[in-house]
């Protein structure tokens, strides 16, 4: 009887127990999973769900925090399985953006330790757009990556926290980097960033003779955007520095900040020993302008220039003497237009049409005497920036896009004011892939894009025939590079280039779009497209879709996180998150 009694209480008390376990007892066994992943310690978090979930398999909450569990500890595929299981059984947990994000971020950590370029680019990507203390994380490990490439991604996404942390490996990164794109990129970082601490760093860049041209050019501008103001005796020990990269930066100083009363002391530049700063000197008053107090002295010192041995020099005083003294340096820049010298009479070209009203008037007047495609197109091209009828303009823009088979680039490389239509001497890269064929791509979307502004009837065909013409992906690219020059007038044009009965020309218009837009109206058409295309364009259409950032995409993204390609699943990911915080 005694054994009977004790086994009646042992069952009650297991009974009382475990309605008690059913109620607020559950609430700890929640609390206690959540503080194991708030150690981060993924392990007992794991080892509890298990048991804990054995007792109560039809709590959602366990279920969601095992979701969480497994995404946070970088099992990815675990928490996708997980997740499937979850939603089959509470559909309602769809509608949770945060469990979403922490699926996404499951595959995201995950692709961290991949040797694909592609996946590091994605994962970076989607990382930085949640602004937290793990994107940071994310992103200082691939500063120090042994990858060039990635190394520079990720300085540039570092750019927008102002973190202390990512600023300083920058900063760091400055004195040791030595790929030359990702040394441009850590200099444009820091002028972005603000970097007064590395004023000196720069001013060595701008004044070595070791540094590139574009290398200079870079720093310089770094060292502008540090500037509000600059007092009058540190301008003119710049002025008067021997080192030609301090006087390159005065002058640029002074065009940056509009100091006309500086011209006398940059006049004195046109003779200095150094090309670049005659140059520098030059744009720089052709920039700010002549005072009518020294107007006539410069002017003179302008004209002895006109004989300058170097060409590019010469023609930049054309340029500046265009503007007050048309008559004789039309005569030197006509001189140059119809030389031997093909890259100089481009250059010229180029020159004279952006020199003013009488400049304009000058190379409408040559386009029908000239016959080089590439001087007909700089003229015409240079003169779209002036005042005045534009539709023979246009026609001859668009007639050398029909006609011009080579790559073709936009060259500033003679002088930084001048942006000449070249033929391309772009090389490969480790920076981009098929990176002379984005260029050439990029350059045509911009003359495109030029004829929309001025409203030529006839830039809805051209730029039907361009994206027929073209390869998508590299399109994609393009148009990546396009975005930060603005194509509002495009914009209208691309879009009804989605009704085109060609599927191509669908695709490619909603794959611009969706860059230079984001664009929803094309995700109709990307959708439709994906189960065509191959994987290189599927890979451009699921980072068009993050661009675009529509909260409506991410069952779709969703699904593609079980692709059996780890690249698919990772851009996927990326792109949920740019959803989410879009």
């Amino acid at each position: 009887m005694r054994v009977f009694c004790l086994g009646i209480i042992a069952f009650c008390t297991a009974v009382g127990v475990f309605s008690h376990e059913g109620g607020s007892a559950i609430e700890g066994y929640q609390k206690r999973i959540r503080d194991h992943l708030l150690i981060k310690d993924y392990t007992s978090a794991l080892s509890d769900l298990k048991l804990f979930l054995a007792r109560f398999p039809q709590s959602k909450e366990l279920h969601i925090l095992k979701v969480c569990a497994l995404a946070e500890s970088g099992s990815g595929l675990e928490a996708l399985e997980a997740w499937n299981g979850l939603i089959a059984s509470y559909p309602e947990v769809k509608e949770n953006v945060h469990l979403i994000e922490t699926v996404a971020w499951g595959i995201l950590s995950r692709a961290e330790s991949s040797s694909q370029q592609v996946v590091n680019i994605s994962s970076m990507i989607g990382a930085s757009l949640t602004r937290d203390a793990k994107a940071v994380q994310v992103l200082q490990r691939h500063l120090r990556s042994s990858n060039a490439y990635l190394r520079m991604v990720a300085v540039r996404l570092a750019t927008q926290y102002g973190d202390r942390q990512l600023i300083e490996e920058i900063q760091r990164m400055l004195k040791k980097e030595v790929v030359w794109y990702v040394r441009l990129e850590i200099l444009r970082a820091l002028g972005r960033l603000q970097c007064k601490e590395v004023t000196s760093l720069l001013k060595e860049i701008v004044e070595s003779p070791k540094s590139t041209i574009e290398e200079r050019a870079t720093a310089a501008e770094a060292l502008l955007s540090l500037y509000d103001h600059l007092e009058g005796k540190e301008l003119q020990k710049l002025l008067e520095s021997p080192r030609a990269g301090l006087r390159y930066l005065a002058c640029n100083i002074v065009a940056y900040l509009n100091l006309q009363d500086q011209a006398e002391s940059i006049a004195s530049l046109m003779q200095d020993t150094s090309t670049e700063v005659k140059i520098a000197a030059l744009n720089t008053l052709t920039v700010i302008g002549l005072p009518s107090s020294c107007k006539i002295s410069i002017l003179e010192k302008v004209k002895v220039l006109l004989e300058e041995e170097h060409p590019v020099v010469a023609i930049t005083a054309c340029r500046l003497l265009m503007h007050y003294q048309s008559h004789e340096a039309l005569t030197c820049l006509k001189k140059w237009i119809t030389g031997d010298q093909a890259e100089m009479a481009r250059l010229a070209a180029c020159a004279l049409a952006l020199s003013g009203s009488f400049g304009k008037e000058a190379a409408r007047q040559l386009l029908s005497k000239v016959k080089d495609d590439f001087i007909k197109v700089n003229l015409a091209y240079g003169s779209l920036s002036q005042e005045g009828p534009v539709g023979e303009l246009c026609e001859e823009i668009a007639l050398f896009l029909a006609k011009q088979e080579g790559k073709i680039m936009l060259d500033m490389s003679w002088n930084p004011l001048l942006k000449v239509v070249a033929p391309s001497r772009i090389r490969h890269t480790p920076e981009m892939v098929q990176y002379p064929t984005v260029v050439d791509q990029h350059t045509r979307l911009h003359l495109l894009n030029v004829l929309a502004i001025m409203g030529y009837p006839q830039a809805e065909a051209s730029i039907k025939n361009y994206l027929k013409s073209q390869s998508m992906g590299a399109t994609y690219a393009a148009s990546a590079l396009l975005i930060e020059e603005g194509a509002e007038d495009s914009i209208e044009i691309i879009k009804d280039l989605l009704k085109d009965p060609e599927e191509k020309v669908r695709v490619q218009a909603a794959l611009v779009l969706a860059m230079l837009g984001g664009d929803k109206e094309a995700l109709q058409v990307l959708k439709e497209m994906y189960p065509k295309v191959d994987r290189d364009l599927k890979i451009a259409i699921l980072e068009a879709m993050g661009h675009i950032g529509s909260k409506e995409e991410i069952p779709f993204l969703l699904g593609l996180l079980e692709d059996p390609f780890n690249v698919m699943k990772v851009i996927a990911a990326s792109s949920i998150i740019q959803c989410i915080y879009h």
